[in-house]
């Protein structure tokens, strides 16, 4: 009798085992899963609604979740619509997942500039001195604003590299847009071994139409953030002189006009 109980007891205490080891296991596999199942949602429910407060909505959810909200990026780089693409390169510069710069150089050449824009920028940001690669070869691209952008991800960077390519960039080689955001970003850096080439640019009278890739990615930047706010137009026409005029007045503290050299 007393060895029938002591059985019933052990087998009693096996299925009891197997039951909690069932539940654990079932347990991990939710722990396990849940994260990669809810970035698959919010990454679908992004791409797909129209309503831009359940996409930021989504968005911050994904970054929160950090590399594995970052595993589902990609289906948002692929998306048609710039916006949701846009939303996919936030993604990766928030994250900084491990294939961040493959990611953000695939971008670059995005057809959208903002998105372009903030895939340099993502670049410039990511802390390693080999983007410059990636940002010098968009210097060579001959479809506007692309070189723009790269002169304004070269002064995000801001390594003696790049500031080397920002001073060959503002000489008279160049376009005037490519010179004029080269300036700029110079006179932002206040890098004081540029003056000798801003100097030379105090003389040319080139008009420039539009705004810069700085003024640009500010007022898209703007625009996100507070939508329906009016943004005001740069002036119509600006010319070389007037940039290289603020870049120096940025270095050296003085007004190069009120010197009478220009």
């Amino acid at each position: 009798m007393a060895d029938s109980t002591s059985s019933s007891t052990r087998r009693a205490n096996k299925r009891m085992f197997i039951v909690i080891t069932i539940m654990v296991v079932v347990w991990l596999l939710i722990v396990l899963c849940r994260n990669p199942l809810r970035a698959r949602w919010w990454t679908h429910k992004l791409a797909t609604t129209r309503d831009p407060e359940i996409r930021l909505v989504c968005f911050q959810r994904l970054v929160a979740l950090g590399t594995t909200g970052a595993d589902a990026v990609e289906t948002l780089l692929r998306s048609e619509e710039a916006a949701v693409r846009g939303l996919g390169v936030a993604l990766v510069n928030h994250t900084h997942p491990p294939q961040a710069r493959t990611l953000l150089a695939s971008m670059t050449t995005d057809a959208d500039a903002d998105v372009a824009t903030m895939a340099v920028t993502g670049l410039a940001l990511l802390g390693d001195p080999a983007v410059i690669e990636d940002i010098a070869k968009l210097l060579q691209t001959s479809k506007p604003p692309m070189p723009s952008i790269a002169v304004a991800g070269l002064g995000r960077l801001g390594t003696p590299q790049a500031v080397d390519l920002l001073i060959e960039a503002a000489g008279p080689d160049n376009s005037v847009a490519v010179r004029v955001q080269a300036i700029e970003e110079l006179g932002r850096l206040q890098v004081e071994r540029a003056a000798e080439v801003l100097t030379q640019c105090l003389l040319d009278d080139t008009p420039f139409e539009g705004p810069t890739a700085s003024e640009r990615s500010a007022a898209a930047l703007l625009a996100r953030a507070a939508p329906g706010m009016q943004v005001e137009e740069p002036p119509p026409s600006r010319r070389v002189s007037h940039f290289a005029a603020r870049a120096l007045r940025a270095i050296t503290g003085d007004d190069p006009s009120a010197n009478g050299e220009r």
